[in-house]
């Protein structure tokens, strides 16, 4: 899973929220992307999104937008979401403090869930059919604005670009910590602005799918496409002689973890080799076996042994196996 692609389907601040509210203190995280449309669904696309569009929304349509001027009744849901709101934004720094990230974002959900929570309690929709409740309408719209304002600066470090977008549609440059001191900070009258979609939900079985079909394609141009290294003619080739030869004496060399010594027997003469394998064989592992040795290579010395051949073999880094010949082919016979 690459963040260039996280970010394509999921969005930069999508990829940003899960990271540090899926990774909890001090022990590994996983991420997945079954994983990460759950969460995105629930706490950005419904908690989140959800709760700014309809607020937005119901103030557009029964304040034409702008902002009521709360009244104090001394209702309990009222100082119950306040309550709950001061007290998760205590959360959050205390966590952010202690760089428990994942716990400061879990506070903001609270916080959020709680104002969701409020808009079901009070029933907006059911307040604006009376005029009569048009006072009370107007204070439970000015602390749902109010509650989703104290959510965009705690998030702000979180996802930013969201949080901006947040602002713009609340109609506010209140935007820091300093403004959040107390709940019911901001002055009415002020007008909101427009509504937007911050987070479509996601269909999880619709992503999957696509992005299995891009992985899909992206492994078949990979198997398609040749690898990129320079053509040699088979002149280039003809000028390395390749030996069979056997391995008759095998040694480390001292000071040298990864290189043993061997006496290869190429029919004809013998010759000392050194070669990089000792980290995957045994020096008594490879006496007897028969072996393909370049034979025309400019002698090396390597960690003060001389070196007249190199052995093929296949792999990289301390993952290398020698490529073994038959016990038929013949010492020194020629490899084409």
């Amino acid at each position: 899973i690459y963040a260039d692609d996280l970010a394509r389907h999921f969005g930069v601040d999508g990829v940003r929220y899960y990271a540090l509210a899926e990774m909890p203190w001090a022990t590994d995280g996983s991420i997945t992307y079954e994983a990460l449309i759950a969460r995105y669904n629930t706490d950005l696309a419904n908690n989140l999104g959800n709760l700014v569009n309809r607020t937005i929304a119901m103030t557009k349509k029964y304040f034409d937008g702008v902002i009521p001027s709360p009244v104090d009744t001394n209702d309990e849901l009222d100082a119950d979401l306040a309550a709950v709101v001061c007290a998760s934004r205590d959360a959050f720094v205390a966590a952010m403090d202690e760089y428990h990230i994942a716990d400061a974002i879990d506070a903001v959900v609270t916080l959020l869930r709680r104002a969701n929570k409020y808009i079901d309690e009070t029933t907006p929709w059911t307040l604006a059919k009376d005029d009569e409740n048009k006072a009370r309408l107007g204070t439970v719209m000015y602390n749902l604005l109010e509650a989703i304002r104290f959510a965009a600066v705690l998030l702000t470090p979180i996802i930013p670009g969201s949080c901006e977008k947040i602002f713009a549609q609340l109609g506010t440059s209140l935007s820091t910590y300093d403004s959040i001191e107390k709940f019911g900070s901001r002055a009415a009258g002020e007008s909101v602005g427009e509504a937007q979609v911050l987070f479509s939900r996601i269909d999880e079985e619709k992503t999957l799918a696509e992005i299995a079909a891009e992985r899909e394609a992206a492994n078949a141009a990979t198997i398609a496409k040749p690898e990129a290294m320079p053509a040699i003619t088979i002149d280039d080739f003809a000028a390395i002689k390749l030996r069979a030869a056997q391995i008759v004496e095998c040694e480390g060399v001292p000071k040298a973890k990864k290189l043993l010594k061997l006496t290869v027997d190429l029919g004809h003469e013998k010759r000392q080799v050194v070669s990089g394998i000792a980290k995957n064989y045994k020096p008594e592992e490879l006496i007897g076996k028969k072996v393909v040795l370049v034979c025309n290579l400019k002698p090396a010395k390597l960690c003060g042994v001389d070196s007249f051949g190199m052995i093929l073999a296949s792999g990289e880094g301390d993952d290398v196996r020698v490529i073994f010949l038959d016990d038929a082919v013949e010492n020194g016979s020629e490899i084409h």
